[in-house]
């Protein structure tokens, strides 16, 4: 009788991401993600970590100063965190954020108050929207 080798396939995880867009420290992307605690500080790592049909719990705001596709997961706002999820470019940065087949949830507080900011703060770069990208409870400005 022959063993039979069967792969171990990685589950998708959920990953918490705390960034460093207000200025202070965020996370730590020598964490595992796994909590709050331990949450990883940049999106391009809080992806590697979450792989497709993943979530990833934003509990602090995220600088985007590099181009980047958001694709095959959910990015939900972790409660009591009111602030932009992200924050994208600056005078010096003007990436392109690609959202494709991912959702990005604003997780439903009160976001008729002024006390919860939008998703996305555009200060420079491009966000595109793609096929399948879907933005929910989103506070948003004109």
């Amino acid at each position: 009788m022959s063993a039979v080798f069967v792969p171990a396939y990685a589950q998708a995880a959920t990953i918490y991401l705390k960034g460093n867009a207000d200025g202070t420290a965020g996370g730590n992307d020598n964490n595992d993600g796994l909590t709050s605690e331990n949450a990883v500080l940049t999106l391009k790592k809080a992806l590697e970590l979450a792989e497709p049909g993943g979530t990833i719990i934003v509990a602090k705001g995220v600088s985007l100063t590099d181009s980047i596709t958001v694709e095959n997961v959910t990015i939900e706002r972790d409660a009591g965190f009111k602030k932009d999820l992200f924050v994208i470019g600056s005078a010096n940065d003007m990436p392109t954020i690609t959202i494709q087949n991912a959702t990005i949830d604003g997780m439903g507080y009160d976001l008729g108050s002024s006390d919860y900011a939008p998703l996305f703060l555009i200060n420079g770069g491009t966000l595109q929207l793609q096929e399948g990208a879907v933005l929910r409870n989103n506070r948003s400005t004109a």
